[in-house]
């Protein structure tokens, strides 16, 4: 049952992680969109998309807050270019 325990080791670990960095996720996410709405479902993917990579981290090999703003900010490009993609269709509509 070695497998069931790294698995609670994970899980309780990206929870400690959510309750101690959320506000400051939310924060660097926030100066770089239009509104708390924006910012609340980027930050909210941010760490849907930790958890689904914590396989990818390395403990001690960076600051937990480190990698989410490394996250972060690949979604905030994401968003940028969703954006500019929506702006250019909606162009040629017209």
């Amino acid at each position: 049952m070695v497998v069931m325990a790294e698995i609670e080791v994970v899980r309780s670990l990206a929870e400690k992680a959510f309750r101690d960095h959320y506000d400051q996720v939310f924060r660097f996410v926030r100066k770089q969109t239009a509104s708390d709405e924006d910012a609340e479902d980027i930050a909210q993917m941010v760490f849907a998309d930790a958890a689904a990579r914590l396989d990818d981290f390395k403990p001690g090999s960076s600051p937990v807050l480190a990698w989410l703003y490394t996250v972060a900010q690949r979604r905030l490009i994401d968003e940028a270019r969703r954006r500019k993609r929506r702006t250019h269709e909606v162009a040629a509509l017209h």
